[in-house]
């Protein structure tokens, strides 16, 4: 993403930036409707009740399967449809890694007894929320192309493996 987005960049914003917003929150539009529907399965369908809904919500609203369009997408649309999946993801990737930790806290709490998490959802700054937003700081303000080429090509090379490496494992 990091090493894509500047050459993507420009044709995202000429396209209309407005898009990256309308890809972010369609994102939160779609996760809403999801755990709308996780709660009203494991809460209504007998076939879905479990001693672990707020795991079984997690892993219906929040599942991994967005890297999957990537190299659909990348390879086939214009570059500013890249730069938009990569908002929507985006994302999915923050909220995963600070909405889905409290619910799984929750649970955690739930299962020891203990008062655990259960107020509002809080937004966690951790290790890949904060290498997310580096990465897009880097990205749009162009200082990842004033790095030397001997420290892009790390991360050229792991780029080039990265998504391969998602579909692997998913």
């Amino acid at each position: 993403f990091v090493h894509t987005l500047p050459s993507q960049w420009a044709a995202g914003v000429e396209a209309g930036w407005h898009w990256m917003l309308v890809f972010f929150f369609a994102y939160l539009v779609m996760l809403g409707a999801q755990i709308g529907m996780a709660k009203l399965l494991i809460n209504r369908v007998k076939l879905f009740e479990t001693k672990y809904p707020r795991e079984l919500l997690v892993l219906f609203a929040m599942h991994n399967a967005g890297y999957i369009p990537i190299p659909i997408v990348a390879a086939l649309a214009p570059a500013a449809v890249s730069v938009y999946m990569s908002f929507y993801l985006m994302t999915y990737v923050l909220l995963f890694f600070s909405v889905a930790v409290w619910i799984l806290r929750g649970a955690a709490a739930d299962a020891h007894g203990s008062e655990g998490q259960h107020g509002r959802p809080s937004f966690r700054l951790n290790a890949p929320t904060v290498g997310i937003l580096v990465g897009l700081l880097l990205a749009i303000t162009g200082v990842y192309d004033a790095f030397p080429d001997w420290v892009k090509l790390p991360f050229r090379w792991a780029s080039l493996i990265a998504l391969d490496g998602i579909m692997v494992v998913l």
